[in-house]
């Protein structure tokens, strides 16, 4: 097929289809080969400084006689006890280098940190010496240790320092290096710390510390320390797992930009029309096509053949299959499908809401993602409860981010009703397929979520260099080598049960999402049983039943929430360990997040539901009688639409002023939600009681769906035309497209930016709002290359595969009943 295909191209269009995949092939290949190369590079090295440490502190207990302990003792958000063991002497290759190059030592030294509590020193400075390499030994205080009162139950880090070192030493050699130093300086020694910046790595809380409690360095010596380095602990080249990853992802990008040049090569009046096309033209955009909020339809009405061009396929099925396939993969075809503007909707207003809630969702983890990886070296400014950053609106406003994930559920319940209800009331037993549903869903989400968790696991990782690489490198692994199935299955949610051990931790939205999508078909069935050829009187009673079902399961939900609050003692403080709780227990659990998506699910049903049908007398009587002339002005087709009438009449008769008000009153109440949990953040934290911390966690998500479906449906009925025409506007399409995707690989931007960093994040607003612009802007270009690479040709031949299986059944259906003939 490939062959004959090929056969109908020009000489000169072969040679350049051959150069440029030729090229492509060629640096993917080198891109691939660079990857084994051993990292960093080395060069002469720099004379010494004079106001180096004297290497005779490292010298003290360097005995040839001991072993090395090995390496590999890394810290990352979740901390665990150092290795059992603790080196008395330092290895033999490094003893032998302190002794040997004590000159090349000093220079080491002076390229390390010296200014507590974080002071990575000069890494890059240190890399490109001879002989050295960079470590980063952390500092973390014993459980049950009591610091100013705060006793700890676990390994908590309080200071970071980089040590340049020569790379004949491993990671035990310099922690026995780093607690030599400890023990024989005083609190002199780092003239420039303060008690008072000894707080918590990574943005994590710990109780103020003060300088007239304890000294310093007393406290460090106390601690265990823990050492990482990107020479023992990140890898320098990709597994074999790594390898096929790139060859898959290098694969797509050929077939893509093949399949372009092959499918633009025939002029345009004898190119036949594909199957691909063809389908897609025959689905609406956006009424014939489920669309989740994160999943925004793709597909446009296609515009109608030039009047030379053939409609009608007439090469041999072998040229017409191989035609199919590359449409599915024509890069360009994509890119029209993805820029394509549909038909305007009611639900447009929902185009806005997408790309807004994705952009404040991309700004919380902006300020929450990195610092588990680089953190910040004043974190203070976060967490001090008199000038902390943690007591101003400005952070509940970039934390906030959190309840758009509630809108994001709001908006599936309801556009699953919204489309799916008339397909349902069209049957005849008023059912979908459920599991050519349910397997439509899968397929829709799974490749690109397979996609990005391939490059995530088995890419990004080989590509970092920096002093917290291998922090980084070890969060994937630990996580990831043994949860990555899950997450492929949507029970990440339950396997394994802590939200900390998921491999893309940030994917428990998809679980929870295709559980939701499981169980609505059956609240739908609910309310369409019997389609419209079931009675008013059955519609209605079906109504009411399908209503006091979904009502009860979110109130349901929410009684238990409100059980597991006073159970384990959760609260909204993000800095405390009640939310740690709330998080392990309760935050991304399917029957606690189930509100919302109910409460999108009742305000479309309120919307297509008749409130008030004709009787069973008046349609059995209209039944009987001959149907009367249509006029030609159309008045008895209004006569009829006047008989009956549906919640969105009800909406549209409603007068403008009160969708105003309404649509205020749902910004305030909004508002407020996010900005009232500063409260709780002030001072030394947790000043809200149980009953408010129950109140705040059981019943404000489910008001924001609430206040989201409000906002809603008032643009759906054009009386808050200044609103709906910014929510719906042409400009937030494509991104809409695209949201999916970015929610995605965002995560995996900001946590390898993370990695790669040199030095810590140093926190402000301005900072967090300047990063938040760029990982937004990466965020997106990267979900448009996974569109059109991966979850766009999935959904062309998805499509092609259910139009053929569509005519076969036809074919079947008509054979069928001419045999009965």
């Amino acid at each position: 097929m490939a062959a004959m295909a090929l056969m109908s191209l020009s000489k000169t269009n072969i040679l350049c289809l051959l150069i440029v995949v030729v090229l492509f092939v060629l640096a993917c290949f080198i891109e691939i080969c660079s990857a084994f190369k051993q990292t960093p590079p080395s060069s002469p090295s720099s004379p010494p400084h004079s106001h180096s440490p004297p290497h005779s502190l490292i010298l003290m207990n360097c005995s040839s006689s001991s072993s090395p302990l090995g390496s590999g003792r890394l810290v990352d958000s979740s901390f665990t006890s150092p290795s059992p063991s603790a080196s008395a002497f330092v290895s033999p290759a490094c003893c032998s280098y302190l002794e040997t190059y004590p000159s090349r030592v000093e220079a080491f030294l002076a390229r390390s940190g010296r200014d507590l509590p974080f002071d990575v020193g000069m890494y890059t400075d240190c890399i490109h010496l001879k002989d050295a390499a960079h470590f980063l030994a952390t500092f973390l205080v014993r459980p049950g240790s009591n610091v100013s009162g705060f006793n700890f139950n676990t390994f908590f880090p309080i200071a970071e320092l980089g040590v340049c070192m020569p790379a004949a030493c491993n990671d035990d050699d310099v922690a026995f290096v780093v607690k030599q130093i400890l023990n024989l300086v005083d609190g002199k020694d780092f003239n420039r710390t303060t008690n008072n910046n000894l707080a918590f790595l990574h943005g994590t809380p710990l109780a103020s510390l003060h300088s007239d409690d304890f000294p310093p360095v007393a406290l460090l010596r106390d601690c265990d320390v823990q050492v990482t380095s990107q020479q023992n602990d990140a890898p320098s080249k990709p597994d074999s797992y790594g390898v096929c990853a790139m060859t898959v992802t290098a694969l797509l990008v050929a077939l893509s930009l093949g399949s372009a040049v092959l499918a633009n090569n025939k002029p345009a009046s004898t190119a036949p029309t594909s199957d691909v096309e063809q389908a897609s033209s025959t689905e609406a955009a956006g009424e014939r096509q489920l669309r989740e909020p994160l999943l925004a339809s793709s597909e446009a009405s296609s515009p109608p053949a030039p009047p030379g061009q053939t409609t009608t396929p007439t090469s041999p099925q072998s040229n017409k299959v191989m035609r199919n396939l590359v449409k599915c993969f024509d890069i360009s075809y994509s890119f029209q499908k993805m820029t394509a503007v549909p038909a305007k909707s009611p639900t447009d207003c929902l185009n806005g809401m997408r790309v807004l809630s994705m952009l404040w969702i991309i700004m919380g983890h902006t300020f929450m993602m990195p610092a588990a990886i680089a953190g910040f070296d004043n974190p203070l400014d976060v967490l001090s409860n008199d000038y902390g950053a943690k007591n101003s609106w400005k952070m509940q406003a970039i934390l906030g981010g959190e309840m758009s994930v509630d809108t994001f559920f709001m908006m599936s319940g309801f556009l699953f009703i919204w489309v799916c209800y008339p397909q349902a009331m069209k049957t005849k037993s008023g059912r979908l397929p459920y599991a050519a549903v349910v397997a439509h869903r899968y397929m829709r989400i799974t490749p690109a979520l397979s996609f990005c968790l391939m490059l995530y696991y088995k890419v990004f990782a080989f590509y970092g260099n920096g002093p917290f690489n291998a922090r980084y490198v070890h969060s994937i692994n630990r996580r990831c080598d043994t949860s990555w199935w899950t997450e492929l299955l949507y029970i990440q949610n339950f396997y394994p049960w802590n939200s900390d051990d998921v491999c893309m931790g940030w994917t428990w939205y998809l679980g929870n999402d295709f559980i939701f999508f499981l169980v609505s078909p059956l609240f739908l069935m609910l309310f369409t049983s019997g389609g419209m050829a079931a009675s008013p009187r059955a519609r209605h009673s079906n109504a009411v039943v399908g209503t006091v079902f979904l009502v009860a399961a979110i109130v349901g939900c929410t009684i238990g929430q409100i059980f597991l609050v006073y159970r384990h003692n959760l609260g909204v403080n993000i800095f405390d360990s009640h939310y740690a709780r709330y998080t392990y227990w309760s935050y991304n659990k399917p029957y606690t997040r189930f509100p919302a998506w109910g409460i999108g699910m009742l305000c479309a049903l309120f919307c297509k539901l008749e409130f008030s049908p004709r009787s069973s007398r008046t349609a059995a009587a209209e039944a009987s009688s001959p149907a009367p002339e249509q006029d030609s002005d159309g008045q008895e087709e209004e006569q009829q639409v006047q008989q009956s009438y549906t919640g969105m009449d009800i909406l549209r008769s409603v007068p403008s002023s009160w969708h105003h008000a309404a649509v205020v009153l749902a910004a305030g109440t909004m508002a407020y939600i996010v900005l009232i949990v500063t409260e709780d953040f002030k001072g030394k934290g947790n000043n809200w009681s149980v009953f408010q911390e129950m109140l705040w966690l059981s019943f404000a998500r489910p008001m924001w769906a609430l206040c989201c479906g409000v906002v809603t449906l008032s643009c759906a009925t054009g009386h808050v035309p200044l609103v709906s025409d910014f929510l719906g506007h042409p400009i937030w399409v494509v991104p809409a497209r695209l949201t999916f995707n970015a929610y995605l690989v965002h995560p995996i931007i900001i946590k390898c930016l993370a990695g790669n960093m040199t030095n810590y994040y140093h926190f402000s607003f301005q900072d967090v709002m300047h990063r938040w612009c760029g990982n937004s802007i990466y965020s997106f270009a990267l979900a448009a290359c996974v569109f059109l690479l991966v979850e766009r040709p999935c959904m062309s031949f998805q499509t092609l595969l259910m139009s053929a299986t569509k005519r076969r059944s036809s074919k079947r259906t008509t054979a069928s009943a001419q045999t009965t003939q």
